[in-house]
C-alpha cells in the first residue's frame, strides 16, 4: 500500500538516532495501544513493504526519523480503522518526545540532569550490594572505583556545540557512562577506573579540549566512591533514601573540588577531591591566642586533629615558599574550621592568605547544582529552556525590566508525601495560576521544578508588586507560593546576575515563611552577605555588604555587618570608622558600641575597649557577652571591682559560659576573697570539667585553704592530664609531691616544667631540694644558685649548703 506521513505536531526535537534508544519502546507503546495490529521499523534506506504491509514514513517536527511498517488483522475492517490507527501513532510519537525530554538535553542530546541522577542512585545501590568483593580485582591490584567527573568550562562562545564536543573526548578517552549536561557549561558523568589512570586520562582530555578551542578555559573535579564519603552507615539493602543522601554528598563534593579548580587562574585545572587538604588550604583570618579560621570544613574533608603546614604563599615563580609553623584543627564547620598554632618561627606573621598544606593526622581514629526537573504536565510543556531565557534576558538586561521568580513553598516536602510525579502536576497547577495571575511576560521559563521565572522589559513595578502581594495571599492556603522581585534600571553584566539577585529576594522572603513578596535591595544583600559569613568566605561577604550599602548608605545593619567583616580580616581601622558611623546615626545602638570594643580588645587597646563595652552594657545590662568581655578587659586592665560587678552579673544570667566562673574567681583572688575563689573554681570544674586552669587553680586553694593534699593532687594530675604543656600546672604538681615525699614525681614534674618554658626560682629551688634528698650536692648548689639570682629569699637555702656544720638528715625550718 501507498506512504503516508506522520507525526507534524510540535515537541522537543527528534533524530534517525533516537531509534537506537528509543525505539523499542515506541513500538511496545503503539502495540499496547492497539494490540490486533503489527509494527516493525526500519530507516529511510529503501525496503519494499510486503504485500499486506502499510508504509508510514514518520515525521517530527519536520524531520524524517525512519519508516513505520503496519500490518492489520482484518483487511476488511482495515479502510474504516486507518484514521484511527495514526492518531495512536501520533501519540506515541508524542510519548516518545517526552521521554526524550526527559532524560536528553534537547539541544546537545546528552543526557538530562534528572537521569543523570537516576543512575547515580543506581550506581550506587549496585556497588553497595557487591560490597567488599570489589575491593581487589583478580591480579591483585585495587579494582576500579566508582568515580563521579565534573567538567565545566569557564568560557564558550556556543557552549552546547562545545559540550558536545567535550563530551566525544570524554567518551574517547575514559571510560565514561552517563555523560549528562548538569549545566549551561557543566557535564556530568560516572566512570569505573583505578584513580590514577583515569586522573590521566581526565588531564589528556582537558589538554585536547584547550588545542581545540583554547578560550573556552575547561576545568574538571572528581570524587571517590566511597573513599571520599569517609564513615558510610547503612547495610546492602538500604532503601533509595540512602541512595538519594549517597549521591547528594557526592555531587556536593565534587562541585566543592569543582570550585577549587576555577579558582585558579590557569586553564585545564584537575582537582579531586581528595586533593582538597592536600593542596588548597588557606588561612582566612587570625584571632588571639593563637587560633586561627582556616577554609577547610567538613565538605572539604576536613576534621578535628588533622595538621597542617603554614606558609606564606611564594613571591615570584620558582620560589620555594616560606615555612611558618603549623595549624592544628580542634572544631570543623561545615565550610570552615578553627586551629590551633604551634611551632611558629620567630619573627614569622601568620597572616590571612597563608597557604596550607596537609601534613599528618594527631591519631588515626561550599553552584548548588540546577535542580530542574522538566514535568510533563501542563502549561510548562510549551515553556522555552532556561538557556533560552537567560538568551533572551541579555537582550533586554541593559533596559530597565522587572523580574519575578515565584517559589511553590514546601515542594521537597510535597513531593516525599505525594511523589515526584503528582508533585510535580502540583507544582505545576499552582505556578499556571501565578502565570495567569500576573501580566503576559515576554520571558518566562521553568528555572528549577518549583520555581517559575518570569521578566518584563520596562519595569512595572507599580504594577507587579501589588500582584504579587494579591497572588501570594491567595495561594498561602492551597499551595503557598513565595515572590523574588527585581526591578532593575538597567544591568551590564552577565544575565546570570539577575537571576541571582532574584533569589535572594527569595531568601530574604523565606525569613518571614511561606507566601510572603520580597523586592531585591538591601536587606537581601544583608542576608546573603550573612550567609556567606557564615560559611567563612567574608571577602565575598563584604562584597555584598558594601553592594548594599551602595544602595542604601546608611543602614545600620549593612554598616553593622561589614564592621564586623573588616574586624574579622585584620582591619580594625576600617572596622572602627564603620562602628563609628552606626554610634553617629544612633547613639544608643547597643551592637555598635559592642562590637567597637571588641574591635578595641583585638587590637590590644583595653581602656578603649572597656570604655566601649561599658556604654554597651549600660544598654544591654542583661547581655551575658558584653558583660562577659567587659570583665575580662577590666580584669586585665586591674579594675577588680569593675571586674567583679560585670563577672557576677554574667554568671547569674541563664545563657552564660562556664569560662565566666574562671574569670570570676581570677577576680575573687586579686580582691583577696579566696572563700569566693574556691566557690567560682568549684562552679568552673562542674560546668566545664576539663578547664585546667580551674582544677589547678582550685587545687592550689584546697592547699591553702584546708591543706587537703590528696584532693589538691588529684586536681592538680587532672589539669596535667587535660594540659601536659602548661608548665605552671607542672610546676603546682611536682611542688605537692615533693612535701607529699614523691621526690621522683616531684623531679620529673618539676623538670617538665622547665622543659615546657617555666624559669620561675621556685622551680629551681625546689629541684635543688629534690637533688639534696638524693646526695646530689652540687647539682642542688646549682639549683640554688639559680634561684638565688632571681630571688633574695632563697639565701639561706645556699648558706645551709655551704654550712660547715651541714647536715643533710636535718629538716628545713
Amino acid at each position: 500500500m501507498g506512504a503516508a506521513m506522520l507525526g507534524k505536531r510540535r515537541g522537543a526535537r527528534l533524530t534517525a538516532a533516537d531509534w537506537e534508544r528509543f525505539g523499542p519502546k515506541f513500538l511496545q507503546d503503539l502495540e499496547a495501544l492497539w494490540p490486533d495490529w503489527r509494527f516493525r521499523l526500519a530507516d529511510l534506506t529503501p525496503d519494499a513493504a510486503e504485500p499486506d504491509e502499510l508504509e508510514l514514513l514518520l515525521q517530527y517536527k519536520g524531520r524524517l526519523l525512519g519508516r513505520l511498517f503496519v500490518t492489520g488483522p482484518d483487511q476488511a475492517r482495515r479502510p474504516e480503522e486507518e484514521a484511527r490507527l495514526y492518531g495512536v501513532i501520533r501519540l506515541a510519537l508524542d510519548n516518545m518526545s517526552l521521554r526524550k525530554a526527559l532524560l536528553t538535553d534537547r539541544e546537545t542530546g546528552l543526557y538530562s540532569r534528572e537521569y543523570f541522577r537516576n543512575r547515580l542512585w543506581k550506581a550506587l545501590r549496585k556497588r553497595r550490594r557487591e560490597g567488599a568483593a570489589r575491593s581487589l580485582s583478580m591480579d591483585g591490584e585495587p579494582a576500579p572505583e566508582l568515580l563521579l567527573g565534573l567538567v565545566e568550562l569557564r568560557e564558550a562562545a556556543d557552549p552546547s556545540s562545545a559540550l558536545a564536543a567535550l563530551a566525544g573526548r570524554l567518551a574517547e578517552c575514559l571510560p565514561a557512562r552517563h555523560l549528562s549536561r548538569l549545566g549551561t557549561r557543566r557535564l556530568g558523568f560516572l566512570a569505573e577506573a583505578r584513580p590514577e589512570e583515569f586522573r590521566l586520562g581526565l588531564e589528556n582530555v582537558l589538554d585536547g579540549q584547550l588545542a581545540a578551542e583554547p578560550d573556552s578555559r575547561p576545568v574538571a573535579a572528581w570524587v571517590r566512591y566511597p573513599h571520599d564519603l569517609g564513615e558510610d552507615e547503612g547495610g546492602p539493602d538500604a532503601g533509595p533514601d540512602w541512595a538519594r543522601s549517597q549521591a547528594d554528598d557526592l555531587e556536593e563534593r565534587a562541585r566543592t573540588a569543582l570550585f577549587q579548580a576555577r579558582q585558579s587562574r590557569a586553564a585545564g585545572q584537575a582537582v579531586a577531591f581528595g586533593d582538597l587538604l592536600e593542596n588548597h588550604g588557606q588561612v582566612v583570618q587570625v584571632l588571639p591566642q593563637d587560633r586561627v579560621v582556616v577554609n577547610l570544613g567538613r565538605s572539604m574533608g576536613a576534621a578535628a586533629g588533622q595538621v597542617f603546614l603554614v606558609s606564606s604563599p611564594p613571591d615570584r615563580p620558582g620560589v620555594e615558599p616560606e615555612y611558618k609553623g603549623e595549624v592544628t584543627l580542634f572544631e570543623a564547620a561545615d565550610n570552615y574550621s578553627f586551629g590551633y598554632l604551634s611551632g611558629l618561627k620567630p619573627a614569622r606573621r601568620i597572616v590571612a592568605g597563608d597557604l596550607l598544606t596537609f601534613s599528618r593526622h594527631l591519631s588515626e581514629p561550599a553552584d548548588p547544582g540546577e535542580r530542574r526537573r522538566p514535568p510533563a504536565l501542563g502549561f510548562m510543556a510549551d515553556l522555552p529552556g532556561r538557556e533560552d531565557f537567560l538568551a533572551g534576558l541579555a537582550k533586554i538586561s541593559s533596559q530597565p525590566l522587572a523580574l519575578a521568580l515565584a517559589r511553590l513553598d514546601g515542594f521537597e516536602k510535597s513531593l516525599a508525601v505525594l511523589g515526584r510525579e503528582e508533585g510535580e502536576r502540583l507544582a505545576a497547577v499552582v505556578l499556571e495560576k501565578v502565570a495567569e495571575g500576573l501580566p503576559a511576560a515576554p520571558l518566562r521559563t521553568l528555572w528549577q521544578a518549583d520555581i517559575l521565572a518570569l521578566a518584563w522589559p520596562g519595569g512595572a513595578q507599580a504594577e507587579l508588586g501589588p500582584l504579587a502581594h494579591r497572588l501570594a495571599a491567595e495561594l498561602k492556603e492551597a499551595g503557598p507560593v513565595s515572590f523574588g522581585l527585581v526591578f532593575s534600571p538597567g544591568w551590564s553584566g552577565p544575565p546570570e546576575g539577575l537571576m541571582e539577585d532574584g533569589r535572594k529576594a527569595l531568601n530574604e522572603a523565606s525569613f518571614s515563611g511561606y507566601g510572603q513578596v520580597a523586592v531585591f535591595g538591601p536587606l537581601a544583600l544583608n542576608i546573603s552577605g550573612d550567609r556567606l559569613f557564615e560559611g567563612g568566605d567574608l571577602t565575598a561577604a563584604v562584597r555584598e555588604y558594601e553592594r548594599g550599602l551602595a544602595l542604601a548608605p546608611d543602614h545600620l545593619n549593612l554598616l553593622n555587618s561589614l564592621g564586623v567583616c573588616h574586624g574579622r580580616l585584620g582591619d580594625s581601622g576600617r572596622a572602627q570608622e564603620l562602628f563609628a558611623r552606626i554610634i553617629e546615626l544612633e547613639p544608643d545602638h547597643m551592637m555598635a558600641h559592642y562590637n567597637l570594643g571588641y574591635t578595641h580588645l583585638l587590637s590590644g587597646r583595653l581602656p578603649e575597649a572597656e570604655e566601649a563595652l561599658a556604654r554597651a552594657a549600660e544598654l544591654a545590662p542583661d547581655n551575658f557577652e558584653t558583660l562577659f568581655h567587659l570583665g575580662r578587659t577590666a580584669l586585665e586592665l586591674g579594675h577588680v571591682d569593675r571586674a567583679l560587678a560585670a563577672l557576677k552579673t554574667a554568671g547569674d544570667l541563664p545563657d552564660c559560659r562556664p569560662t565566666v566562673y574562671r574569670l570570676l574567681g581570677e577576680a575573687l583572688l586579686l580582691a583577696h576573697d579566696h572563700q569566693g575563689a574556691a566557690k567560682a573554681f568549684k562552679k568552673a570544674v562542674k560546668t566545664s570539667p576539663n578547664d585546667a586552669y580551674a582544677l589547678s587553680a582550685l587545687g592550689a586553694l584546697f592547699v591553702d585553704l584546708a591543706n587537703d593534699l590528696e584532693v589538691a593532687r588529684s586536681l592538680f594530675q587532672k589539669s596535667v592530664e587535660i594540659d601536659p604543656t602548661n608548665s605552671l600546672y607542672r610546676q603546682r604538681l611536682g611542688r605537692l609531691l615533693f612535701n607529699l615525699g614523691d621526690f621522683d614525681g616531684a623531679e620529673h614534674h618539676l623538670t617538665m616544667a622547665m622543659e615546657y618554658g617555666s624559669r620561675a626560682p621556685e622551680v629551681h629551688f625546689h629541684l635543688g631540694r629534690v637533688a639534696e634528698e638524693a646526695g646530689r650536692r652540687e647539682e642542688a648548689l646549682n639549683h640554688f644558685k639559680a634561684a638565688l639570682k632571681q630571688d633574695p629569699a632563697y639565701q639561706p637555702a645556699l648558706e645551709r649548703l655551704h654550712s660547715p656544720e651541714y647536715d643533710p638528715e636535718a629538716g628545713w625550718s
